[in-house]
């Protein structure tokens, strides 16, 4: 099965040795191309160094979560530690990142969050297997 990796400093580095550019880059470029507002732009750009964009940090953070939990989404682990242990273990010092930027932080609420995109990915396989019969 096909992994996607966990947008590592290792793994942006790699990609932009590669290609002379990473994934946050281009989308950027793109959202500019396509007249996004500022904040979007900051939002994706920055979305693995929240705390070096230059406007809009909390979006950037809200994104940077989101990337993570889409990649939880897609690689399920056997016998998987509680949601936030998974989140700590590939961003350590989120939660303070994130209670410091004035945002509340609810582990309740980013479980059930969590619980519902991966339903929303079993659906989606389910008719993507429907229709390719």
């Amino acid at each position: 099965q096909w992994m996607v990796p966990f947008s590592t400093g290792e793994r942006l580095h790699a990609e932009q040795a590669q290609f002379g550019f990473n994934h946050a880059t281009i989308g950027g470029q793109l959202l500019r191309q396509w007249q996004f507002p500022g904040n979007l732009l900051a939002a994706v750009e920055y979305h693995h160094h929240p705390g070096q964009a230059p406007a809009e940090q909390q979006c950037a953070q809200v994104v940077e979560l989101a990337d993570l939990l889409a990649f939880f989404t897609v690689t399920p682990e056997d016998g998987a530690p509680v949601l936030i242990h998974r989140v700590e273990r590939y961003l350590p010092d989120l939660v303070l990142r994130w209670r410091s930027s004035g945002l509340g932080w609810d582990s309740a609420f980013l479980n059930r969050w969590f619980a519902h995109l991966c339903g929303n990915l079993e659906q989606t396989r389910s008719l993507k297997s429907i229709f390719a019969h």
